[in-house]
């Protein structure tokens, strides 16, 4: 039987080169940040349990329908922050990787493996997200929560396309920049304190969904918060960098009138705050790629729908 250092050793091999020096000053400021906002001695146990209904609160419905058919898979945590997410794959029974550009918040996730009693089924390591260190074709899933705009889109794109297995999807839930207006209350000097930025982080435009589809086989993509960006207002405790949502119905009935005033008003795409996108590299359509790529086509708008900014690019990425 393969014991959790082998795999974890295996999981460590098939490095990529090195990378630019701008991207690795990009990853030590971006260290930097979460090391100082992340206190593990601030952080209490409780805080770090997956709620039961995690999947309804805090995760985009590709995922939930998802959760199912994932015992078996290998899925990647992209820049996992406390691990709440990775623990929520690891206990619906996926073999859970994850990582993150912080050492604190690595220590943190791995806290919360072993509170959510899944540590045997979560593989930690500090990694940027432009060079995770993975070997070539690991994973049936990866999933990331606001990550994506904090690296460098190309870079990232090629990174993922290359650790995914064949037929697998990436997915990432992501603030969207689109919005002017929501841009500047983003950064508005007057907001809290709390509400913290890095440096480097640009929040996901139209243009870096072209980036997306210049490197994978296909890319949809499906705006959202438009109404549920109320949900803010249903957080229940909000430790470090970590907020736990509270009243699952609700969510769900914001998300549908999400879902009705974009197909009805397509206009208003442009102002979501938020953006799901799903990356697809082609192979045998099994498992995680095959069921995002039916919900894709339910749940993302068409060409014809948005001809000049399409929820589904085709393309090519040579990993």
């Amino acid at each position: 039987m393969t014991t959790r250092t082998e795999i974890h050793n295996q999981f460590k091999q098939d490095a990529r080169p090195s990378l630019p020096i701008e991207i690795i000053e990009r990853g030590k400021r971006e260290k930097e940040f979460y090391d100082r906002y992340s206190d593990p001695s601030q952080i209490p146990d409780e805080v770090l349990v997956v709620p039961k209904d995690f999947e309804n609160l805090d995760m985009p419905l590709e995922i939930a329908r998802l959760v199912p058919s994932l015992p078996g898979k290998t899925v990647c945590d992209y820049g996992c922050g406390y691990g709440l997410t990775s623990a929520f794959f690891a206990l619906r029974g996926a073999q859970t990787f994850a990582f993150d550009v912080s050492e604190t918040n690595v220590s943190i996730a791995s806290r919360t493996a072993r509170v959510n009693e899944v540590a045997d089924r979560v593989f930690l390591q500090v990694a940027q997200g432009e060079d995770t260190g993975y070997p070539k074709d690991s994973f049936d899933l990866i999933f990331g929560k606001g990550v994506l705009h904090h690296l460098a889109t190309a870079v990232a794109a090629h990174e993922m396309y290359r650790i995914l297995k064949p037929g697998g999807a990436a997915v990432f839930f992501e603030p969207f920049g689109e919005n002017k207006l929501l841009e500047w209350a983003r950064r508005c000097p007057l907001r809290s304190s709390e509400h913290r930025h890095t440096r480097d982080e640009r929040n996901i435009l139209y243009s870096d969904l072209t980036v997306l589809a210049s490197c994978f086989d296909r890319v949809s993509f499906r705006e959202t918060g438009l109404v549920t960006i109320a949900k803010t207002l249903c957080r229940k405790v909000e430790v470090g960098m970590v907020a736990i949502p509270r009243g699952g119905r609700t969510l769900d009935t914001l998300a549908s009138w999400d879902r009705w005033i974009f197909a009805r008003l397509p206009i208003l795409r442009r102002v979501a705050p938020f953006v799901v996108i799903c990356m697809f590299k082609e192979g045998g359509m099994t498992g995680a790629g095959k069921v995002l790529r039916e919900l894709a086509q339910g749940l993302h708008h068409t060409r014809a729908e948005r001809p000049k900014t399409d929820g589904c690019l085709d393309s090519h990425c040579d990993a």
